[in-house]
């Protein structure tokens, strides 16, 4: 009877925990799978100056290995503006340029000034994930409200890179000024 009763109290401890467990792996990769689509969603409105020439549209993911691995598996039969994409993944801020995209993830935030230094002049749109990064430079900025993936757009950062955004992104946008 001890026994039974030791096992009861063991399940009824771990099991909530491994619910909580798998719920919190499933909300991330929700949130994944949101950020993916509108990466998707931000190259259709964002036109590029000098980037027609390549041959693939390049994302470049600084840090975020999960997000590689998902924004690889969706992309492998994609295309964006009619290029085939190409998604690397990159843990220094020596390897940010030459890209379309570079997502910054939240744990490079101390290098962020030396990110936007190095692509501030360069048609590259920055997106990155941080409480605080669009109103620092980067272009677009996810944050979650009300339990919904939301973004941050900086217009003035995208408008000294060249880049041309779309009234749409407006729309859906929280714009924000830069703030040295």
């Amino acid at each position: 009877m001890v026994g039974n009763f030791k096992t009861f109290l063991a399940l009824s401890v771990l099991l909530p925990l491994f619910w909580a467990m798998g719920f919190e792996v499933k909300a991330q990769e929700g949130t994944v799978a949101n950020k993916a689509e509108w990466l998707i969603s931000f190259s259709k409105f964002i036109d590029w100056p000098s980037k027609d020439q390549e041959e693939t549209f390049s994302i470049k993911i600084l840090g975020d290995e999960n997000f590689y691995q998902y924004l690889n598996y969706i992309y492998a039969d994609r295309t964006v503006k009619g290029k085939p994409v190409k998604v690397s993944l990159v843990f220094s801020s020596e390897e940010v340029s030459d890209c379309h995209i570079l997502f910054v993830s939240s744990e490079f935030k101390e290098s962020l000034p030396e990110i936007i230094q190095k692509t501030k002049s360069h048609p590259i749109l920055t997106v990155g994930e941080y409480t605080g990064f669009a109103k620092d430079g980067i272009m677009i900025n996810f944050f979650t409200e009300n339990g919904e993936i939301r973004f941050e757009l900086n217009p003035d950062a995208a408008n000294k890179s060249g880049l041309s955004i779309g009234y749409q992104l407006f729309q859906v946008a929280k714009v924000v000024k830069f703030q040295p």
